[in-house]
């Protein structure tokens, strides 16, 4: 989770987020945090002198208030589960002091789009996304659609060559300029991956710039270039399957289009006439920073953390400010897409795991 100070403020004051483990925590990692807490308190409270360690009394002072330690033979199992989380929430809020935010960053690479949204408040994916999701649904129709596109055999590129090579009377204004396009630049003898370097060169794109103008482009229609992909590796099973490569050929749809819907939506609410080199400084010192992450942001991230590996509260206790550190930076360097790449990965793992027992059992 992730959220301001003032929310987890409240959330760690006003609920019950220190008196029970995260959702998602197995049994088994409970009993163990849980039981190595105990032992340990247990252990320190039983001296020889009947008090606790040296170096456990400020730990045993500041809980006081909160947990009676003269009654710990009492406890019952959900005291010792609110200390165990209480204890380790707060070596985590000392970790998190102890250590600085490294997060890098990153300005995302903004396309001809994203410069035309801040100018304009236009989004010419808009245009693009429209025509884009109803050719690819037709693309890769199982056998649901009443009319089956023309050429599909041919491929994604191929085929949306062939269908707008001429003229099309229902073409709305942006699209008018395609056929030209098409027979002027002579798509259709170009492979897939040719009109992506043709068309990243007449969008001014540098070459050091292409892999995050292609990534960009690839995110801006969440979902189906991830569809296209997985019809094209991994569902040879399916009724009509989509051939290997279609995730170029795809793209090089995609670009084609981009340049259409970015020329006209500049066109229309700038007078002055702007190559495509020209929207691209647009905006040019605008920049999107994810802000550093604050010691209770750290600390709530740990704490989660060493909820779902089990880790030793006490232990922790006995690492160095060098150690936490290292833990930070792995952390905050695995953003949102790394985490959601990990988890389709796991997700995928898992579901050839019951494929591979389902037929083992047969």
């Amino acid at each position: 989770m992730e959220g301001s100070d003032a929310e987890l403020r409240w959330l760690t004051a006003e609920t019950d987020a220190l008196d029970h483990f995260c959702v998602g925590t197995t049994e088994a990692v409970k009993s163990q945090i849980v039981d190595t807490v105990r032992h340990w308190t247990m252990r320190e409270l039983r001296t020889a002198n009947g008090s606790p360690g040296e170096n456990s009394i400020a730990i045993f002072k500041h809980f006081e208030p909160f947990f009676p330690f003269s009654k710990v033979e009492d406890w019952s199992g959900s005291t010792w589960q609110k200390w165990t989380l209480h204890f380790l929430w707060q070596e985590c809020v000392l970790a998190g002091e102890a250590t600085q935010s490294r997060r890098i960053v990153k300005q995302p690479y903004r396309r001809h789009r994203d410069r035309l949204l801040s100018e304009l408040a236009e989004d010419s994916d808009v245009l693009v996304h429209d025509l884009l999701i109803r050719f690819s649904a037709a693309m890769m129709d199982q056998g649901l659609a009443t009319w089956e596109i023309p050429n599909r055999s041919e491929g994604f590129y191929r085929c949306f060559l062939l269908l707008f090579k001429d003229q099309v009377p229902w073409a709305e204004r942006w699209l008018l300029p395609l056929e030209t396009i098409i027979r002027g630049e002579d798509l259709i003898s170009k492979s897939p991956l040719e009109s992506i370097a043709h068309s990243l060169t007449v969008l001014g794109v540098a070459t050091s710039d292409w892999d995050a103008y292609l990534e960009r482009t690839l995110l801006a229609l969440p979902g189906w270039s991830g569809m296209v992909q997985q019809m094209a590796t991994n569902a040879a099973w399916t009724l009509s399957p989509v051939k290997a490569g279609s995730l170029d050929e795809f793209l090089a749809v995609r670009l084609v289009l981009d340049r259409l819907a970015v020329r006209y939506v500049a066109n229309k609410n700038i007078r002055r006439k702007l190559s495509f080199q020209d929207i691209l400084q647009l905006d040019s010192g605008n920049s999107i920073e994810s802000p550093l992450a604050s010691c209770r942001q750290r600390a709530f991230h740990l704490f989660q953390t060493a909820q779902k590996l089990a880790w030793d509260p006490k232990l922790l206790s006995q690492w160095s400010t060098a150690q936490w550190q290292t833990i930070i930076d792995e952390l905050e360097h695995c953003d949102g897409v790394s985490r959601r790449r990990i988890f389709q990965l796991a997700y995928e793992r898992n579901y050839r795991i019951q494929v591979l027992d389902s037929i083992s059992e047969q």
